[in-house]
């Protein structure tokens, strides 16, 4: 997101030189104060609808010692005729965190309370499609957060309140601190303010800026300012600077349940009592330089002084290292100077893949510095660089990821405003002037330290927990030559702890911090910090339900606050006899391998392949249930009673979900000769290698079918630029400059790799489509999308590195394994092995027996059908071995081998998307006509996002087969935009002759149907 630079960054500098302070020359940035915009990017496509917008704010500040927690409430706008969801995502400053949460529910704000992070998701998603009313604030990345609110109503409005801790900013002078206060960047029809900031006992008042001439007034031990408007542009940020600190500043808080933390931070003084020694000037030095699309939107002023003006250099071999999907070849500057005029130079475009830069800085040799927002967007691999101590991270931007750097670096990670000296040492080693390094923390077993925090500036700051009526703490400060400093630190006593929670909730912060680079290592103790502090961690979010049933359905405790929900929740709970998760899976298997033995009596059939054109059917006559499905696809029992259409022509009329179309009456068409009917092949069961050579041979060899793929080419005006170009790097530079204009739409990544493949341009295209990874960080639906274009082209690696990313976005979704077992299937197939061809297995396995939320029957005879074919394939490589490839239940076995085969899916949720197969008869089969009288046969029909929806046909007659998608509707409840299809289609699938052709095309509006491609069967 684009990040606006208020003027008041200039105003905390000028506030020393009035309070007499004396910065240190060179005269470095001010604090790097945060802003944040207040909403997702929404695809300029949508041309009806308009996202939520901020109608009023109520910020309530209070500023203790050197940190602040802030209550933000904020009443959103909806301007459209239906009711709509509500995403905003914000970036918080380093070492903050969200520790409450409430959403306006009948005039009333309901707190939210702690869940684990996926259950919360799972249950805001679920009520989200049943139309009520749930909030969900959670952690994305770094230091990036995003709450969801549904649903706002149509032309009203709706208030979310969310609470955070978080540190001032410390000027480099080490006596300065300030807080800023985002607004959002338009009108507000209202406005409130409140800020208050405890007494420090320095005679000066706080100052305000971006607040008019407002002043703060004294009122008993506390500053306090309050200021109520309407119609107010919000174009700055608020700043509160605080008069000049102390050298010891010391905050104590006691919780309500008796616990006591401590914030202690001592100026050191160690830049005014030692200089540094002599600055040889360094002749060699890597530069690696973030060039992705999320570093771009950053202005890298302070980051080119830093490289320019903090590093001693002379003439030498300087080496730049451009990152972005992956690490560029090097290119050789003699000077700092030319290597940073190419930096400024340089063109911002593509993902952040850090696990390649770690690597490259693991081969690497000599000194490195590292250039980045730390926002690791491809690879969601730990940073690590091998424990090297030459390498420096330097990060820039309002989104950024910090941790992960700092804790690889050894604690060199810097903010670009607060870069040390870099220079060669009296014996020619890389230096860091680093003064104030916080070497070590001791209280004699009197305090527990640990939140542990670093020292910025020339302040060494301490959070911990006091469990002692006293603690003598001792603070020792390692300069960059060795020497320690102990920083004075005065006695803690119990007796001074002030009732709060502040400063509990930053230390659980800085806990969750310290553990976020490792989650999945550490989740249990996230989860126990998330609980006990209420805080938002990558393990923990906060959800507001609605209803009682609610509350139970996930069981989910209410809040303390709604007593008497509470005691009917647990009266409810302990009445309420629960299913064990064994007897759940049993049963799903049940209904899959019932399901399963129907769909081998329709391979085994015969079909006399005679057309009967089925009765019209009137709207009046069709039972619409869009808003049930919805609603009951939200339970695996849903799926588990399907209808016996294993041959019964009478079924063949049946409509599904509602859906009416303009072509529901089809035409009759002559009948094709029905082919001479072979007598059914024996099903093949793999076994093992020796029962895959001994099964039943396939059904003989028929004539090949061929696959013709429609070639998906929008008419976009950015594209007619691209072929304008006279060569291939001309191209390039027309990408990037409609780039400037279309760059906010998912479509215009897609649409231009796809050009970049077809012209063979395979580097350049991988980059191009890495940049959806960045438009919404962790969006596990453009992370689909990202590797299923990429398996299109055979790029597996990046495909499966997203895929993965995306099983731990989305656990709860079978489309997630799938779409992973099914890139790691194909890399097998392309030569990967026995690895890839086990992993595959088993999470087709997962799919088949999980009792999953949605479909869960549906998704498993699909996955099963795919699991068998692909099994079969393997028993057949030299690389197996002797071992059995057998389904999780010996119900399950059989490879349905066919003719034909059509596979489709969509990234939108809540989305039904159909497809559409008409055969040579004039026959279409679809959602409302499944079985065709040849034997063709459509899966079931998903209405709510993402498919897969199927065609199979085991022996197709001769002719053509045409294939089409139909965007029959969205039932999202945010503003959506065009939903991306993907396609494969398949002759002799589970064969040893298979033949596959994948595609992906846009759908972008509702009733739109696209061709896909067809198959020729002669």
């Amino acid at each position: 997101m684009p990040m606006k630079t208020p003027a008041l960054l200039a105003l905390l500098p000028a506030l020393a030189v009035a309070q007499d302070v004396v910065l240190p020359a060179p005269e470095p940035p001010p604090p790097a104060l945060p802003h944040f915009d207040w909403f997702d990017p929404i695809p300029p496509s949508v041309p009806d609808e308009k996202p939520c917008e901020v109608a009023a704010l109520d910020v309530d500040a209070r500023v203790d010692g050197l940190r602040a927690r802030v209550s933000t409430t904020i009443t959103l706008r909806n301007p459209n005729d239906r009711p709509i969801s509500a995403p905003l995502a914000f970036p918080l400053p380093d070492g903050a965190a969200v520790c409450g949460y409430a959403l306006e529910i009948d005039g009333d704000m309901v707190p939210a309370v702690v869940v684990e992070k996926e259950r919360a998701r799972v249950a805001f998603e679920t009520e989200q499609r049943r139309g009520v009313d749930p909030g969900l604030v959670e952690a994305v990345k770094g230091n990036v957060y995003r709450t969801r609110v549904y649903p706002v109503p149509a032309r009203g409005a709706r208030r979310v309140r969310i609470d955070h801790v978080c540190p001032l900013a410390l000027g480099a002078d080490g006596a300065s601190a300030a807080l800023a206060l985002p607004m959002p960047d338009c009108t507000l029809a209202a406005r409130k303010i409140s800020i208050e900031v405890a007494d420090t006992s320095a005679p000066e008042a706080p100052t305000l800026g971006g607040f008019g001439d407002r002043r703060f007034e004294k009122a008993e031990r506390v500053w306090r300012v309050v200021s109520e408007e309407a119609d107010v542009a919000a174009r700055d940020d608020v700043l509160v600077a605080l008069p000049r600190l102390p050298d010891a500043v010391v905050s104590l808080e006691r919780t309500p349940e008796g616990e006591i933390f401590f914030e202690v931070s001592v100026a050191t003084k160690c830049e005014n009592e030692m200089e540094p020694p002599a600055q040889a000037p360094l002749r060699k030095l890597d530069v690696f330089w973030d060039a992705s699309a999320s570093h771009g939107a950053v202005d890298h002023a302070a980051a080119l002084a830093a490289l320019t003006n903090r590093v001693a250099s002379a003439e030498g071999e300087f080496r730049l290292f451009v990152v972005r999907d992956t690490v560029e070849p090097p290119r050789a500057f003699p000077t700092l100077a030319a290597l940073a005029e190419a930096v400024a130079a340089l063109d911002y475009d593509g993902g952040t893949d850090l696990a390649a830069v770690a690597a490259a800085l693991r081969a690497g040799r000599g000194p490195a510095l590292l250039f980045t927002d730390g926002l690791d967007t491809l690879s969601g691999a730990v940073f690590d660089i091998g424990g090297r101590a030459d390498v420096v991270a330097v990060v820039d931007g309002p989104e950024r990821d910090l941790e992960p750097l700092r804790q690889a670096c050894g604690g060199r990670a810097y903010d670009a405003a607060h870069v040390p000296p870099i220079f060669a040492g009296p014996d020619g080693a890389f230096r860091v002037w680093d003064a104030t390094r916080l070497r070590a923390v001791r209280a004699d077993g009197t305090a527990d330290l640990l939140g542990v925090g670093d020292p910025a500036a020339v302040r060494a700051t301490v959070l911990g927990r006091l469990v002692a009526e006293t603690a003598e703490l001792a603070l020792v400060v390692d300069p960059s030559d060795g020497v320690e400093l102990a920083a004075a630190a005065p006695t803690l006593r119990a007796a001074d702890a002030r009732p709060g929670t502040t400063l509990a909730a930053a230390w659980a912060a800085r806990r969750v911090q310290r553990l976020a680079p490792r989650a999945d290592d550490n989740a249990a103790e996230l989860l126990a910090l998330g609980r006990r502090y209420g805080v938002v961690s990558p393990a923990t979010s906060l959800i507001v339900l609605e209803s009682l049933d609610q509350w139970l359905r996930h069981d989910i405790e209410p809040p303390a606050a709604l007593s008497d929900l509470r005691a009917r929740w647990l009266a409810a709970k302990k009445s309420a006899a629960s299913e064990s998760p064994e007897a759940k899976a049993a049963r799903h298997l049940d209904a899959v391998a019932k399901a399963w033995a129907e769909r081998k009596a329709w391979w085994e059939k015969k079909y006399d392949g005679v057309y009967r054109p089925p009765k019209p059917v009137s709207p009046q006559d069709v039972v619409i249930h869009h808003q049930s499905a919805m609603v009951m696809g939200d339970s695996s029992e849903d799926d588990m009673d399907l209808a016996d259409d294993s041959g019964a022509e009478d079924d063949m009329d049946l409509v599904e979900d509602g859906e009416v179309e303009d072509d529901m009456e089809v035409a009759a068409a002559p009948a094709a000769a029905a082919p001479a009917a072979p007598a059914p092949a024996a099903l093949r069961v793999p076994a093992s290698r020796h029962a895959s050579a001994a099964k039943a041979a396939p059904p003989a060899a028929t004539p090949a079918a061929s696959i013709e793929i429609k070639a998906w080419s929008p008419d976009t005006p950015y594209l007619k630029k691209l072929a304008e170009a006279a060569d291939p790097g001309g191209a390039r530079e027309a990408y990037l400059l409609q780039k400037k204009e279309w760059g906010g739409s998912p479509a215009f990544y897609l649409d231009c790799a796809g050009w970049f493949f077809e012209k063979g341009d395979r580097a350049f295209a991988v980059r191009v489509l890495s940049n959806l990874a960045e438009l919404r960080i962790e969006d596990a639906a453009l992370l689909r999308v990202l590797a299923w274009r990429l398996l299109e082209a055979d790029a597996f690696d990046p495909a499966i590195v997203a895929l993965r990313r995306v099983t731990r976005l989305r656990p709860e979704d079978p489309q997630s394994w799938r779409d992973l077992a099914l890139a790691l299937e194909k890399r097998a197939r392309a030569g990967g092995g026995r690895k890839d061809a086990e992993e595959a297995l088993r999470h087709f396995d997962k799919v088949i027996g999980t009792p999953w939320q949605r479909h869960a029957v549906t998704f498993s005879l699909i996955a099963l059908e795919e699991r068998n074919a692909f099994a079969d394939w393997c028993l057949a490589q030299p690389w197996w071995g002797e071992e059995a490839a057998e389904p999780p239940d010996p119900r399950l076995a059989g490879v349905l081998d066919c003719d034909l085969r059509v596979v489709m899916a969509w990234d939108a949720d809540e989305t039904d998307i159909d497809l559409h197969v008409t055969e040579p008869s004039g026959e279409e089969a679809y959602y409302g006509h499944r079985r065709t009288a040849a034997g063709g046969d459509v899966s079931e029909d998903i209405t709510d996002g993402y498919g897969p929806e199927q065609y199979e046909i085991r022996r197709a007659p001769k002719g053509e087969y045409n294939v089409r998608a139909h965007y029959f509707a969205s039932h999202q409840q945010a503003v959506f935009g065009p939903a991306t299809c993907t396609a494969t289609l398949f002759t002799d699938w589970g064969r040893s002759n298979q033949v596959s052709r994948p595609l992906s095309i846009r759908l972008d509006k509702a009733r739109e149907t696209a061709t896909l491609g067809s198959f020729r069967k002669e």
